[in-house]
């Protein structure tokens, strides 16, 4: 839920929202996962910070899941 796609695309949008100078802020209300990975790869902050969320949260929940199998 907060690493997936819909994620990834409503984060880049709301970091829009103070990034005016992205090159996907004319784009904002018709995003999709392709084009934010590829901004992403060109080096937009608003994508790239959107992918490192992500992974971020993916990262935090894998941890929450192997402690609660195996408590050490």
């Amino acid at each position: 839920a907060h690493a997936g796609e819909k994620f990834i695309i409503e984060e880049t949008k709301r970091l829009l929202s103070y990034e005016k100078d992205s090159p996907l802020y004319e784009e904002r209300f018709s995003l999709n996962i392709e084009r934010v990975l590829a901004a992403a790869q060109q080096g937009d902050y608003c994508a790239r910070n959107a992918f490192s969320t992500a992974g971020r949260n993916l990262g935090i929940g894998l941890v929450n899941l192997i402690n609660t199998v195996n408590p050490a």
